[in-house]
């Protein structure tokens, strides 16, 4: 909801702007554990604790099986855990560090104002999944690139530029050029899908709300109405109709 009021807030205003959606590389794989203590420090966790986060890190195995027979133990030195629930928690502290950096460049004058009618958020993160606005100037494109780059070194977490795609909004076809010039990614036109729902300018039409139909309709020939008491028919309903819908109208207008 966040990004597309942003999105559709610039394209009313006639504001040339870019969404850039950043593709981090093995994200969860690549978080470095120094950044990682140092960031719980300065949010104010203790030492206690710290050590605890450090010998769950420090104790973390992998072992490759071959023919059913594990080999040797490979002894980890970055990363978080997948399937802990601990990190998530973990990551998103050190995700938030991106947002600090991108909110101080634009108090600091780094960077320009999305618009000087409201204060515009302009980074959304959502566990890996970045969204981030920035005007198609030389100046903020060169600075968002160093700070990417700052924050990579710093955390292991570094923005695969060619996997990762710019969206521009209210931007004539000379920006255009330009943007690709300074940002060796592809350049896409919205609607485009985030977080698994579509994004666009525009409300969308029944035909662009197909798949989401379809996706609801695929699932119904597995369960057989004709079997299920009520119980299980309750539970379909809510568990995985009602669900999906919720999640998907709670960012989407949909036409009658």
């Amino acid at each position: 909801m966040l990004v597309q009021q942003t999105s559709r807030f610039l394209h009313q205003q006639n504001k040339a702007c870019l969404l850039f959606k950043l593709d981090i590389t093995k994200a969860f794989d690549s978080v470095s554990w120094p950044f990682l203590i140092e960031v719980l420090q300065a949010l104010g966790f203790g030492q206690i604790w710290r050590n605890i986060i450090c010998g769950l890190l420090g104790s973390s195995t992998t072992q490759v099986l071959l023919n059913g027979c594990p080999g040797s133990k490979i002894h980890h030195r970055r990363g978080l855990r997948q399937g802990d629930p601990l990190s998530p928690m973990l990551f998103i502290l050190v995700m938030d560090v991106l947002c600090l950096l991108f909110a101080k460049a634009e108090e600091t004058g780094l960077l320009q104002q999305l618009s000087n009618r409201k204060k515009l958020h302009r980074i959304s993160i959502y566990a890996d999944d970045v969204a981030l606005f920035l005007l198609p100037t030389q100046n903020d494109i060169s600075t968002t690139l160093d700070i990417l780059n700052i924050f990579g070194n710093a955390s292991g977490l570094h923005n695969n530029v060619q996997k990762s795609s710019i969206y521009p909004i209210r931007c004539s076809e000379q920006t255009i050029l330009e943007v690709q010039s300074l940002l060796p990614c592809g350049v896409e036109s919205l609607p485009c899908k985030y977080l698994g729902l579509p994004l666009s300018l525009h409300k969308l039409t029944k035909q662009q709300l197909l798949p989401f139909i379809e996706k609801i309709a695929d699932l119904l020939p597995s369960w057989k109405a004709e079997l299920l008491n009520k119980a299980g028919r309750r539970i379909l309903v809510q568990h995985v109709l009602t669900s999906m819908t919720i999640y998907t109208a709670m960012a989407i207008d949909f036409p009658k």
